[in-house]
């Protein structure tokens, strides 16, 4: 029987974490982000997904939470599984965007930046084995 200290992170072979996924889901997210602003340009009336929006962020916070720890152990096992899930998570935040845009309300730079950039900087903190922080402090003073 599988149990979640059985788990093996493999570098591109883990689903999702090979760099033509993030560079590929990176490209269809840009595209579905200036799609979305131009359908809902022409749209006088916001599409209404403010509780779906609500729903989503909580669960993104609660994902998000736990994993705010500037120092940590390599991750193998179960933490390494932790670890993976709060990688997906991070692109399932894709959708807030997509959400912020049908509301019909103004999409930030930062806010762009932040969820475009997100998943590769934790990709790459779980590959280089640092914290994920320091990358994202960076590029947010950066921009």
């Amino acid at each position: 029987m599988w149990h979640p200290d059985d788990f093996v992170f493999v570098p591109g072979r883990t689903p999702l974490t090979s760099l033509k996924f993030l560079v590929f889901i990176s490209i269809v997210h840009f595209i579905m982000t200036c799609s979305l602003e131009m359908l809902m340009a022409n749209r006088i009336k916001p599409i209404n997904v403010r509780r779906i929006q609500r729903y989503n962020n909580l669960l993104i916070g609660i994902y998000s939470s736990d994993r705010l720890v500037c120092h940590r152990s390599t991750p193998k096992g179960s933490y390494a599984l932790i670890w993976y899930i709060f990688y997906l998570s991070k692109l399932w935040e894709f959708t807030d965007i997509y959400f912020v845009i049908l509301n019909k309300s103004p999409v930030l730079m930062h806010f762009r930046w932040h969820h475009q950039t997100t998943p590769s900087v934790v990709l790459a903190s779980l590959l280089g084995d640092v914290s994920y922080e320091w990358a994202t402090i960076v590029s947010n003073s950066v921009l």
